[in-house]
């Protein structure tokens, strides 16, 4: 597993410590969840990059199997 200890998890490259369902999961519980005010521009900005991770991690896994 990928940990990069200066901010996080590192969700990049050949090895990925997510699955397609890890990520929509996730994506799921950020839609339920009520955000406010400044919260809602870091909100958006994650769930960009959390979408495109997925997509990415799709198309991995579409091709491994």
């Amino acid at each position: 597993m990928a940990v990069n200890f200066n901010g996080g998890f590192t969700i990049g490259g050949e090895k990925h410590p997510l699955t397609s369902d890890e990520i929509r999961f996730l994506l799921t519980i950020l839609r339920s969840c009520k955000f406010q005010g400044d919260e809602l521009e870091n909100l958006m900005v994650i769930v960009m990059k959390l979408q495109e991770e997925y997509k990415e991690v799709l198309k991995k896994e579409k091709q491994t199997k």
